[in-house]
């Protein structure tokens, strides 16, 4: 007995196979692991995922996410 999953990606008829990523690493991806703000590499324990009004996640690190205000 073969696993369903396995035997539909083996049929003939299905060659378009799309792997779903949730939208948190979906947008890690698109940013190519860098800042949004800085252009840094980000480190994804150490980064903030905000979620914008159309609904697409931006991606921003550690040192961008917490301001220090001047005295």
């Amino acid at each position: 007995m073969g696993n369903a999953y396995l035997d539909l990606l083996k049929s003939k008829e299905q060659k378009d196979v799309k792997i779903a990523h949730s939208p948190r690493r979906q947008a890690m991806k698109d940013q190519k692991g860098m800042c949004a703000k800085c252009k840094k590499d980000l480190n994804p324990s150490f980064s903030k995922f905000i979620l914008g009004p159309t609904g697409t996640y931006t991606v921003i690190c550690s040192n961008c996410a917490v301001t220090i205000p001047k005295r």
